[in-house]
């Protein structure tokens, strides 16, 4: 639909663009303008219908949920090889984008969707990487995570490169700080509660209205505290984290955010900031992965 409209667009151009030719010639010529303004016309009709047609495209595919999915949760390299192939349900129209959570160079830089099946290639030779994927369509997020595993190791004795680091940390309790990011942008976070939200709460009703495969709401809060000067509060954003449920699968992040939320913190400020989780499944707790550290609590 999407590449017919541009070629629509494009088609409806090239049509004003003669109209507008024949007028520049008859009135040189002081001939007589009605076809010119006729075919100028067609042109403009055929412009601004490719535009609205663009344009309700778009809204309807911003009101459809989501799908980012994979069939397994883990993939193997044959042997031989170096990469494996991975086919994704996605949503067309929406930004796909990826990285390893265990710090090795495999990115997906943000890219359009297409179509409702994208096939990643993943290189994986030495270690297991652990992919996370996010897709975002309007103010929508959704989230994956699965492993590839290279060629010369199994499923079963594999270590990802994360898991050899010396800065991979155990899962540490809510109410941890622990310090984030970088010389020029650093914080600590602190994971401070889960709590059960009710489907109609603000900051879960997307996720509670479109999404009907979720049975439990979620609202975390958590406290950023500037370690450096000049901290964009997005960039600690909820929507960045993983939240993982009792059975190992990953929870939905809500779009929905609490106003008045300040824009940065300077050193030594904090911030309480929430977000709203949707879980597949019922669960009594909660992990929440950011970077290499998990925190790990009971949803109140």
């Amino acid at each position: 639909m999407e590449t017919f409209l541009s070629l629509l667009f494009v088609f409806g151009v090239i049509i004003f663009a003669v109209g507008l030719i024949l007028f520049i010639i008859a009135a040189v010529r002081k001939h007589p303008k009605k076809i010119s303004l006729i075919v100028g016309a067609i042109g403009l009709v055929v412009i601004i219908g490719s535009l609205g047609g663009e344009y309700l495209h778009l809204e309807n595919l911003e009101k459809q949920p989501l799908v980012l999915k994979t069939d397994q949760k883990a993939y193997q390299v044959a042997q031989g090889n170096k990469t494996v192939t991975i086919p994704v349900e996605t949503t067309e129209g929406a930004k796909l984008s990826g990285y390893d959570t265990g710090g090795s160079p495999w990115k997906l830089n943000r890219q359009r969707v297409t179509s409702d099946m994208t096939n990643l290639t993943v290189k994986a030779t030495s270690y297991r990487l652990d992919i996370k994927l996010k897709e975002k369509l309007g103010d929508k997020v959704k989230t994956i995570k699965f492993s590839v595993y290279p060629a010369s190791n199994s499923k079963a004795n594999s270590s990802s490169a994360s898991a050899q680091s010396s800065s991979v940390e155990k899962s540490v309790p809510f109410g941890t700080a622990k310090a984030m990011g970088n010389g020029s942008m650093a914080a600590t976070v602190t994971m401070i509660s889960a709590q059960q939200a009710d489907p109609n709460e603000a900051s879960v009703t997307d996720l509670s209205h479109n999404y009907p495969n979720l049975k439990q709401f979620i609202i975390v809060t958590y406290k950023v505290t500037a370690l450096t000067d000049s901290i964009p509060t997005d960039s600690f954003d909820g929507a960045n984290f993983s939240y993982v449920d009792d059975q190992g699968t990953m929870g939905q992040t809500s779009s929905n955010r609490d106003p008045g939320t300040a824009e940065s913190i300077s050193k030594g400020q904090s911030v309480n900031l929430r977000i709203g989780i949707g879980l597949e499944n019922q669960s009594s707790n909660l992990k929440v992965e950011i970077g290499n550290v998990t925190f790990e609590g009971a949803i109140q």
